[in-house]
């Protein structure tokens, strides 16, 4: 009785000393938590204190480059300067919008043809297959038919044998109709798939669209090709596509467009130009001839790329930055490929 004693009295001791080491387990594991946690937090402040002297470094460039703007702007000589400079990158981005808009057109029209096709090649397909299961189907019903024909005889036959003396006529019968049953259920089973395949093919969905074929992305592309070729020869008069690129590569403070009078007739020519480009008014048979051309001369590096290599799709012709406008003078010439050199951003418009 003594030694029952004695383990209730080690349970009962037990008991608060388990409490407690379960509570001191809890408490370190809270701590571990919350070492974390301030760990986390820490590297939280560092990261948005590393941020804020990011913005606070920008903020102080972009003072300086406004200050640096400003004296620019107010120097009398530089004051067309900067207006033909913004003016030239206005014309560089409303060209490339007018080309990014062309390749946004050609691929919605491209996708719905290939929309039609996929559709008129799912229904031709539907109903090859339709007609293939109808003939099947017709050769299963009529096999059932026969089968069940000659079962239905066959009991008829096996009812008229009811004697004793039929023993061995019946037992024959019984012999055929066993194999002919399994036959006609086969036939049955069949007939019953056939229909359920041809219940889920007139039911079956019409296919969601992916995406462009590899040729129907090259045809986009080849006609956005010709036509930021078509721009670079609209924009070929004074050079403004060369000083459109120009503009968009240097600062403001890099360029010079010469005299007050020569600032103006740039100005003058920018006008026409952005009024060509803000009516949009594509040459189209010029485009389709120069995309035939593109398209034929064009190569690809792999039958699975859809930018057809820069050095296949021919170069445009234009007078040089700074040369003189008067025909009667010599002047040089550049050759400017419009995918080598990215005009209009023609990459990032361009199907990849």
């Amino acid at each position: 009785m003594e030694i029952q004693f004695d383990g209730l009295r080690k349970l009962l001791g037990g008991t608060p000393r388990q409490a407690e080491e379960e509570r001191l387990l809890q408490l370190y594991w809270n701590r571990v938590e919350l070492k974390k946690e301030f760990s986390r937090l820490q590297e939280d402040n560092y990261g948005l204190l590393q941020q804020l002297k990011r913005h606070e470094a920008e903020h102080l460039q972009t003072q300086a480059r406004l200050k640096q703007l400003e004296e620019f702007l107010g120097d009398p000589e530089h004051g067309t300067t900067a207006l033909v400079y913004y003016q030239l990158q206005a014309v560089w981005a409303l060209a490339a919008k007018r080309l990014a808009e062309l390749t946004q057109e050609l691929t919605g029209q491209q996708t719905e043809r290939e929309r039609r096709l996929q559709l008129i090649e799912f229904n031709q397909n539907r109903q090859r297959r339709l007609a293939e299961l109808d003939a099947s189907l017709l050769d299963a019903q009529s096999r059932a038919d026969a089968l069940e024909s000659q079962l239905n005889l066959l009991h008829n036959r096996l009812d008229d044998l009811q004697q004793f003396w039929h023993y061995f006529k019946r037992r024959d019968l019984n012999a055929t109709l066993e194999p002919l049953q399994v036959d006609c259920a086969r036939a049955r089973a069949e007939v019953l798939a056939l229909q359920a395949q041809r219940d889920e093919l007139i039911g079956a969905p019409e296919p969601e669209f992916g995406v462009l074929s590899v040729e129907g992305k090259r045809l986009v592309n080849t006609a956005t090709l010709a036509y930021a070729q078509q721009l670079m020869e609209r924009l070929s008069s004074d050079s403004l596509a060369l000083l459109a690129k120009e503009a968009v590569a240097r600062r403001v403070h890099d360029v010079r467009y010469g005299t007050e009078a020569e600032c103006q007739r740039l100005m003058s020519a920018l006008r026409n130009a952005m009024r060509q480009l803000e009516a949009n008014a594509r040459d189209l048979q010029g485009l389709k001839t120069n995309t035939l051309r593109v398209r034929a001369n064009g190569s690809y590096r792999s039958d699975h790329d859809t930018v057809p290599a820069p050095e296949s799709i021919g170069t445009i012709t234009i007078r040089a930055i700074g040369q003189p406008t008067d025909q009667s003078q010599a002047a040089e010439y550049e050759e400017v490929n419009v995918l080598l050199d990215n005009y209009w951003e023609i990459y990032a418009a361009l199907l990849h």
